[in-house]
């Protein structure tokens, strides 16, 4: 045995394919375990699967492979290891064991089948709540603008405008769900919203919002061609169905930094399973957001519970391109938190250049100095608060002094009697932001933490090995993650996604 590391249940389950199951025990928590099979040269494990038991220990789940062509063997020796750490069991292994499967490959359990489901339906329920999730809101315009542009007396059907909406937002999951595929398949780590930890997506998404916002104010209707112009999602005139299905696109990607209930348990199901199961979920995801389109496609005529085209709709425009500056700088710190301030600042500079030009060549000189006067204003603004430093994680922040993530200094804490709270977030992570605004640095919560409470906090904003492995050591993929560790719970208490000074 290994100090604070122990193997409870051992055994090999023979159904469609054989694997071994093993339970473990670990204190201080696994960072990398890793499994392997030994008792015969033709047999090896399988990609190795994590799942959290209730009570609270670890279930790993490992094709054993090439154990029929084996011939009889007595026993199987498996070997868990976790850093520097290491534990060794042996299981005896029957005929039966080692005898060819009589069911077809294809075969699956009922459970099995039935948790597939059931996942599926918590994946759909999960996309739906994704609406409303804090993370949505700076891409509301968005939806408000396109439910404008669906008014019954345009010449292009509402019914197809909503369904390439929600298209839109389907193909966006199911393309999610094979690019995490294929980063799984060769070994990289997962999760939900990391593609905002890379600085060219974050790169990319500045310039679209820049040119959504651009689009809004026509800026640009007439100076650039017919077809650039429906693809990035032209809200004036009549709308190519292919802009609706860009608009889907755009909401999905900028929707997904964050988790959401029911959305962290499907997706924790789906990335510990194959290819097949995330597509799978995520299709089920990108269903249940699309959901209020699809539903909007089969009775269009609530359509016509929007207000009649008029000046209003102007004033929308208006409001709809500041949400999608204010989410394009939002997007230029969270780029400067990753790649540092001078990337930043060059791509505004080039934005603001672009946008000015535009402006120039579509107004009169007076407003268009009017808008290069608000334009420097917005620059110098965001410039200075790229330059602002972050805190360390050890400062301390409204009272409290937040230490660094080490989980074995976690449960260290615990046996010494103390209760931890573990907070992980990022930049990118509006949820996190509003979990910290509105709960953490509440005067209860804040007095809690700064009394009595070791108060962890680690940044997620860029890539990190250590905090991927920490969340999937809990069957997380995604942010926000909040846990409570004490004497009472050692493994620590989950926390949702959403808090409120009661949890």
């Amino acid at each position: 045995t290994s100090p604070g590391l122990s193997i409870t249940a051992l055994r090999l389950d023979r159904q469609a394919k054989p694997q071994l199951l093993l339970d473990v025990q670990a204190s201080p928590l696994l960072v990398a375990p890793d499994v392997f099979i030994d008792g015969h040269d033709a047999i090896s494990g399988g990609r190795v699967r994590v799942n959290r038991r209730s009570d609270g220990g670890l279930r790993f789940t490992v094709p054993v492979l090439g154990l029929d062509q084996a011939g009889p063997i007595d026993r199987l020796r498996v070997t868990l290891v976790d850093g520097d750490r290491s534990i060794e069991a042996t299981l005896p292994v029957s005929a039966a064991d080692t005898a060819p499967a009589t069911a077809p490959a294809t075969a699956m359990p009922h459970a099995a089948a039935a948790s597939i489901w059931t996942i599926l339906g918590i994946a759909l329920l999960g996309g739906f709540i994704l609406n409303f999730m804090p993370c949505v809101f700076p891409v509301l315009s968005l939806k408000l603008v396109s439910l404008v542009d669906h008014a019954p007396d345009r010449s292009a059907s509402p019914r197809s405008a909503f369904l390439a909406t929600a298209a839109g937002i389907i193909a966006s999951f199911v393309t999610l769900a094979v690019v995490l595929s294929a980063m799984k398949a060769a070994g990289a780590q997962v999760g939900w919203g990391l593609q905002f930890q890379q600085p060219v997506f974050l790169v990319a998404m500045i310039i679209v919002l820049a040119a959504f916002g651009a689009n809004l104010l026509g800026l640009f209707e007439i100076s650039l061609p017919w077809r650039i112009a429906s693809w990035l999602g032209a809200t004036t005139g009549d709308r190519t169905l292919a802009s609706h299905l860009v608009n889907g696109f755009v909401m999905t990607l900028l929707a997904t930094p964050c988790s959401a209930p029911f959305v962290g348990t499907a997706i924790a199901f789906a990335l510990s399973q194959a290819a097949p199961q995330i597509l799978l979920v995520f299709t089920g995801l990108g269903v249940g957001m699309a959901a209020p389109y699809l539903c909007l496609a089969a009775a269009p005529r609530f359509a016509t519970l929007v207000p009649r085209p008029g000046r209003w709709m102007l004033k929308l425009r208006a409001v709809a391109a500041i949400a999608m500056a204010a989410t394009a700088a939002w997007l230029l710190i969270v780029l400067s938190d990753i790649s540092g301030p001078m990337p930043a600042i060059v791509l505004a500079a080039a934005l603001l250049v672009a946008i000015l030009i535009m402006t120039a060549r579509r107004f009169p000189l007076r407003r268009a100095m009017v808008g290069a006067g608000l334009a420097v204003t917005i620059a110098v603004a965001l410039m200075a608060a790229t330059h602002v430093p972050q805190p360390p994680a050890t400062a301390p922040s409204s009272g409290i002094v937040w230490q660094p993530l080490e989980p074995a200094e976690i449960a260290a804490q615990v046996r010494a009697g103390h209760t931890v709270f573990v907070d992980i977030g990022a930049s990118w992570c509006v949820t996190c932001k509003v979990n910290e605004k509105l709960v953490l640095d509440s005067t209860a919560v804040r007095s809690r933490l700064s009394s009595g409470v070791v108060a962890i906090r680690a940044d997620w904003t860029s890539p990190s090995d250590a905090i991927a492995a920490y969340l999937r050591s809990f069957g997380r993929y995604g942010l926000p993650f909040n846990a409570v560790f004490g004497p009472g719970a050692p493994d620590g208490i989950l926390l949702p996604e959403l808090l409120t000074p009661q949890i």
